[in-house]
């Protein structure tokens, strides 16, 4: 997956790589059809790759956050940290079939359980809906999609986390694309209120 990188794409193709992609909309397809990622930021798609039981690998990482997410996913145990080439092909090979696998894929899938109860986004939702002590913030929610957009006093805080709730809900191995969707604009109409 070169995202937007065409000069990359086209290296990879003229070196023989038979699978190269440039922007790909749908990623979860694709991750269904690897054994593998191999990643070097520690990303979102690294999020969504361990949601889906598919084992990860950091691999040339970038500087900054990617070594903070290498370090962090190698830690928690479900992302080998690789630092050298050749130690890259034995730990792929372990990794494609077998007990590292499945004890990989076990791993990050035990990062997103979430037990029995409430989901967050109610209490995210309370809280982004209570007006905190000295809020002067005033967003007109709905204005931008077309809607009536009627004045809110909101805790910028409190907006951002149920933000951040809505969008890493979607790593849950649970949640469906339709069903992240559903949340996430359940979420946006009930701040429209």
């Amino acid at each position: 997956m070169c995202g937007r990188n065409a000069g990359l794409a086209a290296r990879l193709r003229g070196a023989g790589i038979g699978h190269v992609f440039g922007w790909v909309e749908d990623t979860p397809a694709l991750m269904h059809a690897v054994d593998v990622l191999v990643q070097n930021a520690g990303g979102l798609t690294s999020l969504e790759a361990l949601a889906a039981g598919l084992p990860v690998v950091s691999y040339n990482r970038i500087p900054g956050h990617g070594r903070t997410n290498a370090t962090a996913l190698e830690e928690a145990g479900p992302a080998p940290w690789i630092r050298t080439a050749d130690r890259l092909a034995p730990v792929l090979s372990a990794l494609v079939s077998g007990p590292a696998r499945e004890r990989h894929r076990e791993a990050g899938l035990a990062l997103f359980h979430r037990p029995a109860g409430p989901r967050p986004e109610a209490a995210v939702l309370a809280a982004a809906m209570r007006p905190s002590a000295g809020d002067t913030t005033t967003v007109r929610w709905g204005a931008a999609r077309g809607g009536r957009g009627a004045p809110h006093r909101r805790s910028a805080a409190a907006v951002l986390v149920a933000a951040a709730v809505a969008v890493t809900g979607m790593a849950a191995p649970e949640t469906t694309e339709a069903a992240f969707r559903h949340s996430s604009h359940e979420l946006v109409h009930a701040l429209d209120r």
